[in-house]
């Protein structure tokens, strides 16, 4: 079978086919209008990349389709600026960092204070919501403030501001869209994409993804991306597993034990997570067993999953027993500080619960890591990478396997339930629970880790790269 496919993405990435969708794209574009033309890509975005075809459940990810739409949107694919000569060897590595980070989850200021002193940091800081973090700008050798618009002027502009500083890497967290005409401009020596989720930057200017967050039927094997539909390498660019750091902000590290708290159940997060009929019938049921226990909902509302959520809750009798407390806002202001009160709100909440609701398929990454900071155990199913799930539907459709606490992690819907169960009874469980989650906060918060891996997959891309050091 996987023949079958490999002949078909092999078919449908052809130049010929390609072009065709790629001038038919722009035909409809001139004729009805852009929005006519992005809704007929959205629509099979939503068909043939997040459904879940052809194996998995809606959510996962097909990334060679979702590369081949990326290749017709942008048809007639641009040609890599050429590289500028690497500088002299004994000058100081000079590293570029690109992004919004005044929205950015896992970017705080503590990880800007840990770059390390034999290299050169410069900051390329795009606004979010018309908000940059200035905050970062004592902490890097040379802080840019990129321009705000995307016109093809603006945007030349941002590319002759990193060029200006004459990086030896730069390290992008731009989203997707937004970073495509940049790259088209860039005259780099080195580009790394850190995926922020498991979809990689289809863009033949980058030349390594760091790449945190696996899913079902794709996974790194040596450093390159391997897809088990195909079975074969899905890219030439290298993949490197990296720990991703993450900002647990100003969340008290002393917290509350067992007998301090309430019988809650928090979830924080995108509602359309945790609106799925399949994982609400586990906590629904430990509702049905307690009716003490209470669920305590926040989060932003997609417009239809908070409807779904109340329906499944009347459907198992638990309606009373779940409350939604409303949205909040982790981003920092000017001064680097969280202000929302639905934030203080949302951490008060992790403090008095006694189990963080965790779901499926789609799971948490921050919330997850809040949950761990505030002292909650937080049960999550691992995704398996053995060959006997390739191809099969999993409960979860990607994981970040770095963020896993041993005690906390389970494989079955049953195991989940039944940890879960004993999260909110069993006070010694509870405890070795949140142990484990200490631990691994360790790592997800070590700051220079975090360098330290970007600059071990620079070495690795610099050593197995050949030739094209000189190109």
């Amino acid at each position: 079978m996987f023949i079958a496919w490999r002949l078909f993405y092999v078919l449908i990435a052809s130049p010929p086919v390609t072009a065709a969708a790629g001038l038919a794209f722009r035909l409809v574009r001139l004729v009805f209008g852009e929005h006519r033309a992005e809704g007929l890509l959205a629509a099979a975005d939503r068909r043939f990349v997040r459904s879940g075809w052809p194996y998995q459940s809606k959510g996962w990810t097909n990334l060679h389709m979702a590369r081949w739409l990326t290749r017709v949107r942008r048809w007639p694919a641009q040609r890599r600026p050429p590289r500028p000569p690497f500088g002299a060897g004994n000058r100081r590595l000079r590293v570029g960092i690109v992004g919004p980070f005044s929205g950015l989850l896992g970017f705080p200021a503590r990880l800007f204070q840990a770059f390390p002193p034999a290299a050169e940091l410069t900051i390329f800081d795009y606004a979010y919501d018309d908000r940059y973090a200035s905050y970062l700008r004592p902490l890097a050798a040379q802080y840019v403030a990129m321009p705000r618009g995307s016109s093809s002027a603006e945007v030349s502009d941002a590319a002759g501001a990193i060029e200006r500083e004459d990086v030896d890497l730069l390290v992008n967290v731009l989203a997707k869209r937004p970073v495509f005409d940049l790259l088209d401009r860039l005259h780099v020596r080195c580009i790394a994409h850190y995926c922020n989720g498991s979809e990689p930057l289809y863009h033949d200017a980058v030349d390594f993804q760091l790449y945190p967050q696996p899913e079902a039927d794709y996974f790194v094997a040596g450093s390159r991306l391997f897809c088990t539909t195909t079975m074969s390498w899905f890219s030439h660019q290298p993949f490197f597993p990296v720990t991703p750091h993450y900002d647990v902000r100003d969340i008290d590290p002393v917290t509350p034990c067992w007998p301090q708290r309430e019988p809650v159940i928090v979830y924080h997060g995108s509602l359309y997570k945790l609106a799925n009929p399949g994982y609400l019938a586990i906590l629904f049921q430990l509702l049905r067993e307690d009716r003490v226990l209470r669920l305590v909902v926040m989060g932003k509302d997609d417009g239809s999953a908070l409807t779904t959520i109340r329906a499944e809750a009347a459907k198992h009798d638990v309606a009373s027993q779940v409350h939604y407390c409303g949205q909040f806002s982790s981003t920092r202001n000017a001064e680097g500080a969280v202000d929302d009160p639905g934030w203080a709100q949302m951490r008060q909440l992790l403090a008095r619960a006694r189990l963080a609701a965790n779901p499926w398929p789609v799971g948490g990454g921050s919330a997850r890591v809040e949950a761990y900071a505030a002292g909650v155990p937080c049960i999550a199913v691992r995704l398996s990478f053995d060959k006997l799930a390739w191809n099969r539907r999993q409960l979860v459709s990607c994981d970040v396997p770095a963020i896993h606490a041993q005690a906390g992690t389970v494989t079955a819907a049953s195991e989940y339930l039944e940890l879960s169960r004993r999260c909110l009874y069993d006070e010694k469980f509870f405890e070795r629970v949140v142990a484990d989650q200490r631990t691994v906060l360790q790592r997800l918060t070590d700051a220079p880790g975090w360098w330290a891996q970007v600059f071990v997959a620079h070495d690795r891309w610099k050593s197995g790269a050949g030739a094209e050091l000189s190109s």
